[in-house]
């Protein structure tokens, strides 16, 4: 939902809220997990000052969280190396080729998840006229934090491709127009 307020003929304030949950397309026949499932919650809040007859002041500061257990990948083909690394992972007993399957939504996958993203940021504009020139400096900083954790992108029961990763980043702009 999103909300409006005046607060005054020189503030407005404005509040935005989504959440959405998905159930997963496919599950895992080993772990239970939901593939794609998907649980996101954003949020964004700013405020609109206006300053003076020709100059405004725009802020805003946002937050998205994401969390899934795993993704809904499917083999679609393999290879003779495939083929070999599974066998010897399963003592003879299989290969990548049984697993093919481009449109299963039952898989022997060992991921588990959970995957989370969070980014959040804040950004301030402020415009005016200073005599016949139009100034705006933006100024921005975003940050990022993403984990995957338990990911198996090779949809065996046995651990081919299967890693776990942290990434974050930060990320700061200015810009001036004239």
């Amino acid at each position: 939902g999103m909300v409006n307020v005046p607060i005054n003929d020189r503030i407005a304030v404005r509040i935005i809220e989504q959440y959405n949950k998905r159930d997963g397309f496919a599950k895992s026949t080993l772990t239970g997990a939901e593939l794609n499932a998907e649980d996101v919650n954003y949020i964004r809040g700013s405020i609109l000052v206006r300053l003076a007859d020709s100059w405004d002041l725009h802020v805003s500061l946002d937050n998205t969280y994401s969390e899934n257990e795993g993704q809904w990948l499917a083999l679609i083909g393999a290879t003779a190396a495939g083929n070999t690394s599974v066998g010897l992972l399963s003592g003879g007993t299989a290969t990548f080729s049984q697993y093919v399957n481009p449109t299963a939504t039952r898989l022997a996958t060992q991921t588990t998840g959970p995957n989370i993203s969070q980014n959040w940021g804040a950004a301030a504009t402020l415009s005016g006229t200073i005599g016949s020139v139009n100034l705006k400096s933006i100024t921005s900083f975003r940050r990022m934090s993403r984990s995957l954790r338990n990911f198996d992108q090779a949809q065996t029961p046995y651990t081919v491709f299967q890693f776990d990763n942290k990434s974050r980043q930060h990320q700061i702009s200015q810009e001036l127009q004239l």
